[in-house]
């Protein structure tokens, strides 16, 4: 999973975030911040990293939700990953689906 994190860290903050901007995109204005803000108000996801204000720590919060969303829509994470590691509760496509159905819509989409 260490791999699969660093390719989808990668793939998602240059891939992603160049081809579909406004979903995917590594700054405060795409729908990818709006779900990842709303998964953090919901428990959802639940990191210790630092206060999302400093906009390099803002990167870093996107490329790691992105990673837990991907993921989970492959449904990889909770057989092959820790579980969220207390980081994130969503670990299957039906969980994920089912809280955060605008994002699923987007990674479909997408």
């Amino acid at each position: 999973m260490e791999v699969v994190e660093r390719i989808l860290h990668h793939i998602t903050m240059v891939g992603l975030h160049y081809i579909f901007f406004d979903d995917w995109g590594g700054n405060r204005d795409s729908h990818q911040h709006t779900h990842m803000e709303i998964a953090i108000a919901s428990n959802y996801y639940n990191s210790n990293y630092r206060p999302t204000t400093d906009d390099e720590m803002l990167r870093v919060w996107l490329q790691e939700y992105a990673y837990w969303v991907i993921t989970s829509a492959w449904n990889i994470q909770e057989t092959y990953g820790d579980g969220g590691g207390g980081e994130w509760t969503l670990t299957n496509l039906d969980s994920f689906q089912a809280a955060q159905p605008e994002m699923a819509a987007i990674f479909e989409r997408t």
